[in-house]
């Protein structure tokens, strides 16, 4: 085990989305590559938005997908608690130790003046800054205000000039300057921690070597954690920003990219090793023309110095082709398995030991993106069609077919079924256009769908003669 030591740190805010799932992924490959140890961290100092439904789901999620934590809220380790919520009184005791070393001060600015004074900038066109009102305020003046009952917030004090350089493990040299800084709060006038304070101090009490995280961290919240660690004489671990990930039109993710929550991803059939895989190439690549890894490949071939930093571009049909070629490589008792709640779902009484239904869902599994897909290509299997009307001419066909079925001594095989309606034709005296819709309306009542020679074989001889027979008895004088 190496010392290396990384942090998964989601908000549950919302649910999980893919930008989080492609951050969560690059972490624990990383992690698992090194043989660190990858670490589960809940943000939830936001009381308003944060709901533990979200961190629920989230974490089924991440077990979901494969990403399995050594330490977090729910399994513990050396440097618990691991919700922020439950770490109130760490925060609040560093942010008084910085007061008292004057690193940094009491704001007893309102938040109507705080949002006048930010509107203001605007108007001019300013970047909206805290102007510092109560970085110079006496004691005497402090005191009067708490005595008239105003609860200060604590802000830090900034340096006024000079530069922050961050050696970034996958954009290099990063300078930010003082002057573009504020004297941000850390904490709250409640008593709570921002997130750039108490992150900082997460991250170094729980010996975190790395943090890799979106290019969105980037210029709001890296150089102001930096000015953190050293007030706190602390030293910073390394810094990895990810690539942005963006729709085909070059802007950022959203729904109407096609991008959804894991979950939903979840329901409608994408495979876990699938959305990791997927999620692996947005802004990293093997070196090779390959694109198809399941965990354990990517765990060996993952390698942080082959992250881009051009923005990846988020493309639904890619992920659905790398679905399907998942699905494809599934053994027949496995994807059966992970087939039968999408089969229930859809209302079908399903007999988990039906051995002709599991062996025709692997016969359709290498036409399918998703799962969700699976139910209605197999409805016939279910569902008799509904009673159609047909032509004298069309019901003679169906009558010397029925012939033809009860000549079958056992069910066929998907290449016999093939043969026997291709060897219709001359028996027939038509081309196979001539019968083979005919044949396929009576037996799903659909026009199109899975092959013919599929449905004939799936359905098996009594079917075949079952389905046949009631149509043919509807029409008989």
């Amino acid at each position: 085990m190496s010392n290396i030591r990384v942090r998964f740190p989601p908000s549950p805010t919302g649910y999980f989305h893919l930008g989080n799932a492609r951050t969560a992924i690059f972490n624990w490959l990383f992690a698992r590559k090194e043989k660190g140890v990858f670490v589960l961290r809940i943000e939830d100092t936001d009381p308003t938005r944060s709901k533990k439904e979200y961190e629920t789901a989230m974490m089924e999620d991440l077990l979901w997908m494969g990403l399995r934590w050594d330490e977090g809220p729910d399994v513990g380790g050396p440097y618990a608690p691991y919700r922020q919520s439950e770490r109130l009184a760490i925060y609040q005791e560093y942010a008084q130790a910085l007061l008292k070393e004057n690193k940094a001060y009491e704001c007893f600015c309102s938040a109507d003046y705080l949002e006048n004074e930010r509107e203001e900038a605007v108007a001019r066109g300013a970047v909206p800054r805290y102007n510092r009102r109560c970085r110079e305020l006496s004691d005497i003046e402090r005191i009067e205000l708490k005595e008239k009952g105003v609860v200060p917030a604590i802000r830090v004090k900034t340096l006024l000039q000079g530069e922050i350089v961050v050696e970034d493990i996958i954009r290099g040299n990063l300078v930010f300057a003082y002057e573009d800084l504020d004297d941000f709060i850390i904490l709250r006038s409640d008593k709570t921690s921002t997130y750039n304070f108490a992150v900082v101090i997460d991250d170094y009490l729980m010996k975190i070597t790395h943090v890799i995280r979106g290019e969105d961290h980037l210029h709001g919240n890296t150089p102001r954690q930096i000015v953190v660690y050293q007030k706190l004489g602390w030293k910073t671990p390394f810094f990895g920003h990810l690539p942005m990930v963006l729709g085909k039109d070059k802007t950022k993710l959203s729904k109407r990219h096609g991008a959804m929550a894991v979950e939903e991803y979840r329901q409608m059939g994408y495979l876990p090793q699938s959305i990791t895989n997927y999620l692996a190439l947005l802004g990293w690549s093997a070196g090779d023309e390959r694109e198809l890894f399941d965990l354990e490949e990517l765990i060996r071939v993952f390698d942080l110095n082959r992250v881009g930093k051009s923005p990846a571009i988020f493309d639904e049909e890619k992920l659905r082709w790398i679905n399907h070629h998942h699905i494809s490589n599934l053994d027949e008792r496995e994807f059966f398995d992970i087939s039968l709640p999408y089969l229930i779902k859809a209302g079908y009484q399903v007999d988990k030991k039906d051995i002709r239904l599991m062996k025709l869902i692997n016969i359709i599994k290498s036409s399918l993106h998703m799962l969700e897909e699976l139910p209605v290509r197999i409805k016939f299997y279910f569902y008799s069609p509904e009673l159609f009307s047909i032509s004298p001419s069309e019901k003679e066909i169906l009558e010397r077919v029925r012939k033809n079925v009860l000549l079958w001594e056992s069910d066929l095989t998907v290449d016999e079924a093939n043969l026997f309606l291709n060897e219709l034709s001359p028996l027939l005296g038509l081309p196979k256009k001539g019968y083979l819709p005919l044949i396929r309306k009576a037996l799903t009542g659909e026009e199109k769908g899975v092959e013919l020679n599929i449905i004939t074989s799936s359905l098996g001889r009594e079917e075949v003669l079952k389905r046949l027979d009631a149509i043919l008895i509807k029409h008989e004088k």
